[in-house]
């Protein structure tokens, strides 16, 4: 939901394609909805069974939060369904300019994940990665961009361009383009497969190199994202900043 309605805010227009149970907090999420002007034209209702949800406690003095969830009922949109939301007007043609997935349950997003994958596989399937979960792995190799969380990144990586490195050139991840990654209150960054053919704009020998750079630099305070292009050849990398 923070996706969409983010996206709404800089101009998008998201359409969100899910299950919720017939309770108050699908009326809640109704609410917010209409209050993000976000369409909800694909929301489907089930009948007499609970929407699972989830508490957020943010921590102001650690910048922290813990989340506590309470599942309900896997809630699935069936195939017939997905197939008729993805289709445009033309044969062949997607609805929609990009699909992006919550990693939190992986079964259903796995079911359009495949159908995306297999109806229009030049269409980019963005999949959220905020830690591990049964699923995600098969769900990461039909990704064509990765959205993780800081601590996802590293998992026992020196840091977190190491992790976001790995990510982008795991070689069962082969569609994955690129991969952003959150660094709380000082942003996101973003790594790319490098375009050899742009201008280099800033150029360092390893990761250490870069990653001290832009936690020392100034534009870093004002929280703005950084673009990395990197190339996959580990002995020699060459990354830029855009």
């Amino acid at each position: 939901m923070n996706v969409l309605t983010h996206a709404r805010r800089r101009c998008i227009h998201p359409t969100l394609v899910t299950k919720i149970g017939d309770d108050m907090l699908s009326e809640v999420v109704r609410q917010h909805c209409a209050s993000a002007h976000i369409d909800t034209s694909y929301l489907f209702v089930a009948k007499d069974r609970p929407t699972p949800f989830t508490f957020v406690i943010v921590d102001d003095k650690t910048h922290s939060r813990t989340c506590i969830h309470t599942p309900g009922d896997e809630l699935h949109v069936s195939e017939v369904d997905f197939r008729r939301i993805l289709s445009g007007q033309a044969p062949g043609e997607c609805r929609f300019d990009a699909v992006y997935l919550d990693g939190r349950h992986t079964a259903a997003a796995l079911d359009c994940a495949k159908l995306v994958s297999q109806l229009y596989p030049n269409i980019p399937l963005f999949v959220e990665c905020e830690r591990p979960r049964e699923g995600l792995t098969e769900l990461m190799t039909m990704a064509t961009h990765l959205i993780t969380s800081k601590s996802y990144a590293l998992q026992d990586r020196q840091h977190v361009l190491h992790g976001m490195h790995s990510l982008l050139f795991n070689t069962q991840n082969r569609r994955v383009t690129a991969v952003v990654t959150t660094i709380g209150e000082m942003g996101a960054v973003l790594m790319r497969k490098a375009d050899m053919h742009a201008p280099i704009h800033r150029e360092w020998s390893c990761f250490d190199d870069a990653w001290q750079h832009m936690q020392v630099h100034s534009y870093m305070m004002f929280s703005y994202d950084i673009f990395i292009s990197i190339s996959g050849i580990v002995s020699d990398k060459h990354l830029k900043v855009h």
